[in-house]
């Protein structure tokens, strides 16, 4: 679990099932983590794009496809990165080494303070 924001998604969990997902930034996700999941009545995406996705899945369970297709054409969101490295199963091995490195210490960062906010009762 290295994503910080996962304790605090886990808390929020079903005890039962306890599906969730939250931004790759701690790189240590199975290849083809979800980029959005939904649970029940909770729901949780992986970063901006796949928020975006997911928001996009809301619409069309709520309004239908029509309306999200719209909402999609509305956002101009047509996703076409210029290239496949936005997931660490993807990225060249030297890329993802070389972010895991630069974020080190802003992981650490948040986790402690996800962990300090964990352990008041």
């Amino acid at each position: 679990m290295d994503d910080p924001g996962l304790p605090v998604l886990q808390l929020s969990a079903e005890p039962k099932n306890p599906q969730l997902t939250a931004h790759g930034r701690g790189f240590r996700h199975p290849q083809g983590y979800p980029r959005w999941m939904m649970c029940g009545n909770r729901f949780s995406g992986g970063g901006i794009s796949s928020s975006i996705d997911l928001a996009l899945e809301l619409v069309n369970l709520i309004a239908g496809p029509t309306k999200s297709m719209s909402t999609q054409l509305f956002a101009q969101y047509p996703p076409n990165p210029p290239y496949t490295s936005g997931d660490p199963s993807q990225a060249p091995p030297e890329i993802t080494s070389s972010v895991r490195a630069n974020q080190e210490h802003y992981i650490a960062t948040i986790r402690r303070a996800v962990e300090k906010v964990l352990e008041k009762p």
